[in-house]
């Protein structure tokens, strides 16, 4: 039975460099539950060789027409979301690291290699291929004018959408140790949001590529390198004016998004997404716990702490559920309402690290072995 804890995802390579050894939270047995949401397949299909032997976070990217994704060797898909029939794929030799995203008449993605790729979303051929620098971990950005990327190296690149012309290039440094993930950058009216793995977030003019704030989330602290990791490896988020940030190893933050400022903060820790509902934001830390915080102020509304260990994704909002999935290849229903376990099924016997993806009430899990499904709540 494959199990993930969360400090494994740390490289090992930083874990020697070190010389820490680390607490693993033993995994909680599959729990009990009543079920109250039938879980059904509405198709299932295969991806490619997924991303099991990289560790690697590679998302599907959906719209209204397909489901694309990306493997590990290179290649490049694209599914009928319908019914999930393939509708092209093409076969590079591009070692994918991040993403896809689509839009625009676009599939675009990271490699190892710190390349940034875009293909046609309607036959899949390439349409540029500009070099960035460091690996891609984080998916791009998109939107209808520009691709904003973050490399592993510390920079963070506005591309031209149309053409792949690099229009700047801001270098936010990278500390002695990071976590082999990344958040994704989210592009606004006027500025690039990136976190960054010394627990920084900051906003970027998106035109001049100038620094407009920058704030720190958490403070590292201890004494070895390990323990003042404070990363933003979890993608934060927009709702209401607000933005809701998390590190590792630090805490959760509403803040004011033209300035910067918090406006409430608890402690936590994460290398997860985070999500929103219009009353609540949901999170899943380190060891596996879920946890609900009100909107308005940062008060806990429940703790799920029956999933430990499991080696959980991020959550992900489905009308009144909560979903998770795990390392063993488990797709969790939650009650949005009080964290109550109410629905399961299992997607891929290889495991689960990318968080469910929900849209126009369908929900698509790619795992780890690249299972693809496309999954209802009945």
């Amino acid at each position: 039975m494959t199990r993930l804890a969360p400090l494994i995802l740390l490289a090992s390579v930083l874990l020697s460099a070190c010389g820490a050894k680390e607490d693993v939270v033993e995994p909680s047995p599959l729990p009990d539950f009543e079920r109250e949401v039938r879980v059904s397949f509405d198709w299932r299909a295969a991806a490619g060789d997924g991303a099991e032997s990289t560790g690697l976070r590679l998302q599907p990217a959906v719209t209204a027409q397909a489901v694309y994704t990306v493997d590990q060797s290179g290649l490049l898909q694209a599914r009928s979301r319908v019914d999930g029939k393939r509708l092209w794929s093409q076969k590079t030799t591009l070692p994918f690291s991040a993403g896809p995203v689509a839009g625009y008449g676009q599939v675009i993605a990271g490699t190892r290699e710190g390349e940034l790729v875009s293909y046609s979303a309607d036959d899949g051929k390439l349409l540029w291929k500009v070099q960035l620098g460091g690996e891609v971990l984080a998916p791009p950005a998109l939107d209808a004018d520009a691709v904003v990327v973050k490399a592993t190296d510390g920079h963070l690149s506005m591309v031209e959408r149309s053409s792949g012309r690099v229009l700047w290039v801001h270098d936010g440094g990278v500390p002695v140790l990071t976590v082999r993930m990344a958040s994704q950058p989210l592009l606004v009216a006027d500025a690039v949001l990136a976190g960054l793995p010394s627990g920084v977030l900051v906003a970027i003019d998106r035109v001049k590529g100038q620094v407009i704030w920058e704030r720190r989330i958490a403070e590292p602290d201890g004494k070895s390198e390990l323990d003042r990791l404070v990363d933003i490896a979890g993608d934060f988020l927009i709702h209401d004016d607000r933005l809701y940030v998390a590190t590792y190893q630090g805490k959760v933050v509403a803040m004011d998004l033209r300035s910067g400022q918090f406006i409430w903060q608890q402690p936590f820790s994460t290398l997860q997404r985070l999500t929103v509902s219009d009353a609540a934001l949901f999170g899943v830390d380190a060891d596996g716990r879920i946890l609900a915080w009100r909107l308005a102020d940062g008060i806990p509304l429940w703790k799920q702490e029956r999933l430990t260990g499991r080696g959980l994704t991020g959550p992900a909002l489905s009308g009144k559920h909560l979903l998770v999935a795990d390392a063993d290849g488990y797709l969790h229903v939650l009650r949005q309402s009080d964290g109550v376990i109410v629905g399961r099924a299992r997607v891929d016997r290889a495991g689960v690290a990318v968080a469910p993806v929900v849209d126009d009430g369908r929900v698509f899990v790619l795992g780890r072995g690249g299972r693809l499904a496309s999954i209802s709540l009945e």
